[in-house]
């Protein structure tokens, strides 16, 4: 496991263009789906959540790179995370990568995440005209990510700390191997 700072960046509250920064992502990158606090705060506020520091797009066996990218993780020099300054605002790339009957994996410094292959497809979600890819499973999915999604809270946590299908190498490896 890799983990590189390319450029100090500042970790704070997203700035009034972000919503600017997401439209112009999504439609340069037709493939990307929206995911973790982007994906939540569209579907339940239908606005994104006042306290996220960062916009997040996920991929299926495919790493696109932005111009300004600022930070890094790789496993095995395969990318998993790529962090992007993007006007001011901070844009996380997620990159999944097929892991056999598993699904797909996202292997960060502190462990792996898998995403059941029923959460690939995708279906179009409309907000402020433009269409962004979400799970086909867009329930199912945010109950697998969140557990009660419904329920907003007050500050940013650690997806670390809340993904329910989070798993550090050890619970990995006793778990699925």
């Amino acid at each position: 496991m890799k983990t590189k700072t390319i450029k100090p960046f500042e970790i704070k509250p997203l700035p009034e263009n972000a919503e600017d920064v997401l439209f112009a992502i999504n439609k340069e990158f037709p493939t990307a789906m929206i995911d973790a606090g982007t994906l939540l705060g569209l579907v339940r506020d239908n606005r994104l959540i006042p306290h996220d520091t960062d916009l997040d797009f996920y991929f299926y066996n495919e790493s696109p790179v932005l111009s300004d990218i600022v930070y890094e993780v790789t496993h095995d020099n395969i990318p998993m995370q790529r962090a992007f300054m993007v006007s001011g605002v901070l844009v996380d790339f997620h990159y999944y990568w097929k892991q056999g009957f598993l699904g797909y994996a996202n292997i960060s410094q502190d462990g792996f995440v898998l995403k059941p292959s029923r959460f690939v497809e995708a279906k179009k979600f409309d907000y402020k005209g433009q269409s962004f890819n979400v799970p086909f499973l867009l329930e199912d999915y945010l109950v697998w990510r969140f557990g009660n999604w419904k329920t907003p809270t007050t500050s940013k946590v650690a997806w670390t700390e809340t993904h329910p299908h989070f798993y550090k190498v050890e619970e990995f490896y006793e778990k699925f191997i």
